[in-house]
């Protein structure tokens, strides 16, 4: 499992696009990811990038030109967010219920 230390929320970046194939709208969208920090890498290589609460409304401004600056900018902003969260294995998927979040170990 990974979460935010203060228990707050994660809000990762993506992009969407619309556009048209004949005469029906089309609707594509991803996340953005990145290298992994040291401390999650254990899981996988790639991360989704995590904004913080502050850059929530920026990134979701849809007067926003999505340039590589605006990439680099979520990247770099994900960093105190990933900094500040912690990892950890937790149960096997049998069933459901809030056991399953607990920590292993």
């Amino acid at each position: 499992m990974i979460r935010p230390t203060d228990g707050s929320l994660f809000a990762f970046a993506g992009l969407y696009s619309i556009w048209t194939k004949g005469d029906a709208p089309v609707v594509t969208a991803t996340i953005l990811t990145r290298d992994a920090p040291e401390p999650l890498s254990w899981i996988h290589p790639r991360s989704p990038v995590p904004l913080p609460q502050n850059a929530w409304e920026w990134w979701l401004d849809s007067g926003q030109t999505g340039d590589e600056t605006m990439l680099l900018s979520a990247v770099e902003a994900s960093e105190t967010v990933l900094g500040e969260s912690e990892a950890y294995p937790v149960a096997t998927l049998r069933g459901d219920g809030p056991q399953l979040l607990k920590p292993l170990g």
